[in-house]
């Protein structure tokens, strides 16, 4: 009980620090970009009655990966879109489905059982072993069909590159650079430290270096440090609570920074705030709602920009739908504005979609408990699938995550995982 008032107590700051920060640093710091301040009261007391349930209906259980991968969707999105309903006065009906949606998903998470599949061929270390490969088969290609013209590692120049690195491989790749960027590459990493290989460990990171370079893509210069950081924070007394202080702990800084900002003006000050608070949290979540806005007054899409439906559908828009919302919203058809589970799943089908996607979420965080539960180790699969998680709350439709990106062989790579000698998973 003094573990669950103490987590309450940190989404509650998490909560306010987001609101005291976007009312005094985020609204007139960024104001030019289209933010706006124009608070409802009565939604402040709905949006803190929300956060309240939404903490102590959370999970807390470390023992289980899915407890992690529900209070990031708590504090990286719903907390955020809570402060947005206050401060933006948005929707009333949007906000309640995606509330509803939550809750929903905790439900069929806290009823469904479910048992991994066990497969013995393989090893674990020979697991490491084929994903090593695998991984330095992929670089090995792009640079024999002249990636390496296009190796850059200066990270403000990655968007000079990136087009011209992607139509230099043929367009299989814009299957296998995800797939090994986001799966086998991290996969390999987190089974490298769990074995204690760490000369594998460094081959593999990189290995992760140079796909962003050759790529253009930030993400693999960025998940090996976060994988590190899961798979060891996994192993730590409390992690829950430590996770949500941390988050706190980079929102003071982040308000501190934005402080400095408006006190002394120097160009690289409120690069922190603008990273971590704004584009991290803040935009994610505007994001969210701009889907919303678009789709409550056009057509839903049904699945019909997915493989999924077949073909059988027709798709009513003239360009993909996050280039169609970075036109409509941020005046660029170059921008491309991604959305996770709560923009995407309202985008295929309203509330049925949010209540459908929240179903698949709770399946398969349930179904990592039980490849947690058979492997014995939570910080390995904890660590093994937080890369493609996390894009599904903040940055991925489910399909497209689940079959481009390669979440579906992420999960089956993570059912191949061996029991240790000491389990740490109930």
């Amino acid at each position: 009980m003094n573990n669950r008032l103490a987590i309450l107590g940190l989404h509650l700051s998490i909560f306010l620090a987001f609101v005291y920060g976007y009312e005094y640093y985020i609204f007139p710091i960024f104001e030019y970009m289209g933010y706006i301040f124009e608070p409802n009261e009565a939604k402040w007391y709905v949006a803190l009655a929300c956060v309240t349930a939404g903490s102590l209906l959370t999970p807390i259980d470390q023992n289980q990966p899915s407890t992690l991968f529900y209070q990031m969707i708590l504090t990286f999105a719903l907390i955020p879109m809570l402060v947005l309903f206050h401060a933006e006065d948005k929707p009333w009906l949007y906000m309640g489905q995606v509330f509803a949606a939550y809750l929903c998903s905790l439900f069929v998470a806290r009823f469904l059982r479910l048992r991994a599949p066990r497969f013995d061929m393989i090893s674990n270390g020979q697991l490491l072993t084929l994903l090593f490969a695998c991984s330095l088969a992929c670089v090995l290609a792009i640079l024999a069909m002249g990636g390496a013209q296009y190796l850059n590692f200066d990270i403000s120049k990655v968007y000079d590159f990136r087009d011209e690195a992607s139509d230099n491989l043929p367009g299989i790749f814009s299957y296998i650079s995800p797939l090994v960027g986001k799966v086998f590459v991290p996969m390999a990493f987190v089974l490298a430290l769990k074995l204690r290989k760490y000369a594998s460990a460094a081959c593999i990171f990189l290995i992760s270096i140079l796909l962003y370079g050759l790529t253009a893509n930030k993400g693999p210069l960025v998940y090996p440090f976060f994988i590190f950081f899961v798979y060891v924070f996994c192993s730590v007394k409390n992690s829950i609570a430590k996770f949500n202080a941390a988050i706190l702990v980079g929102l003071l800084i982040s308000m501190f920074d934005f402080f400095l900002k408006l006190e002394y003006d120097y160009d690289f000050l409120g690069w922190t705030g603008s990273v971590f608070m704004r584009r991290a949290f803040i935009l994610p979540s505007e994001i969210n709602f701009m889907y919303f806005d678009f789709f409550s007054k056009n057509e839903f899409v049904l699945f019909s920009n997915s493989k999924i439906s077949l073909g059988l559908l027709n798709f009513n828009y003239d360009m993909d739908i996050p280039y169609l919302i970075g036109r409509e919203y941020f005046n660029n058809v170059a921008t491309s504005a991604n959305t996770g589970w709560f923009g995407s799943g309202y985008m295929q089908a309203g509330f049925v979609g949010l209540l459908l996607y929240g179903v698949i979420i709770a399946v398969t965080f349930k179904y990592l408990d039980a490849c947690c539960a058979k492997s014995g180790e939570r910080g390995l699969v904890t660590a093994a699938a937080i890369v493609p998680v996390l894009a599904l709350v903040t940055s991925t439709d489910l399909p497209t995550s689940f079959l481009t990106h390669g979440f579906i062989v992420n999960l089956l790579l993570i059912s191949l995982l061996n029991k240790e000698k000491h389990p740490s998973c109930a």
